[in-house]
C-alpha cells in the first residue's frame, strides 16, 4: 500500500550554469545542521526538505522511529517527481543526492525522529519547476512509501489496502 507524507521545503539554492568553484564552495558552506555529501553542479537547483518524521504528518500518518532509523538511507538515489506522477521514470525531475537522520524532541517532549533530504533538481531542463521552487510557489514536498500495512492511531485497525481503512 502506498502512503504519502508532506513537509515544507527548508531551503533551495540554484547553482547558475556559469558558477565557478568559489560560488560552489559557498553553497556547500550554507548547510545548517547537517553537511550533506554532494558535489554541486551548475544548472541544478538544490533543495533541502524534511522528508519523513515519527510525528503525525498532514495526512495523519506517523512512521515508527525505529523504522525511520533503519531505512532513512534508502532515500539516496531515488528520483524526484512532481505531484506523484511517478509511473514513468522519464518524468523524474531530479534525484535525492543525500539524506540525514535527525533525532530531536518535540515540545511535548516526545521524540521526533526525522529525515532531511537534499534533492538535486534539473533547472536547465525544467526551468518552470525550478523557478516555482525558488519563488516559493512550490514550497512543500511529498514523500511516497510502500508499506506492508498501516495502523489507525485511533482504533488500532490494521489495513493492508485502502479498502481496509477504518471510517
Amino acid at each position: 500500500m502506498l502512503k504519502f507524507a508532506a513537509f515544507e521545503v527548508q531551503a533551495a539554492v540554484l547553482v547558475p550554469r556559469s558558477a565557478g568553484p568559489q560560488r560552489i564552495a559557498r553553497l556547500r558552506a550554507q548547510a545548517r545542521r547537517h553537511n550533506f555529501e554532494y558535489n554541486p553542479r551548475p544548472g541544478y537547483l538544490y533543495v533541502r526538505s524534511r522528508a519523513i518524521s515519527s510525528r503525525t504528518n498532514d495526512n495523519y500518518d506517523e512512521f515508527p522511529a525505529e523504522e525511520i532509523k533503519k531505512a532513512y538511507a534508502t532515500f539516496i538515489g531515488k528520483p524526484v517527481f512532481v505531484n506523484h506522477h511517478n509511473a514513468d521514470h522519464r518524468r523524474a525531475r531530479g534525484y535525492v543526492v543525500d539524506a540525514a537522520l535527525h533525532e530531536d524532541t518535540n515540545p511535548d517532549p516526545s521524540p521526533d525522529t526525522w529525515v532531511e533530504v537534499l534533492m538535486e533538481i534539473d533547472a536547465v531542463n525544467f526551468p518552470k519547476l525550478a523557478q516555482a521552487i525558488v519563488l516559493g510557489q512550490v514550497d512543500r514536498t511529498s514523500m511516497g512509501t510502500d508499506v506492508e500495512w498501516s495502523e489507525c492511531s485511533y482504533c488500532g485497525n490494521q489495513a493492508r489496502t485502502r479498502d481496509e481503512y477504518c471510517k
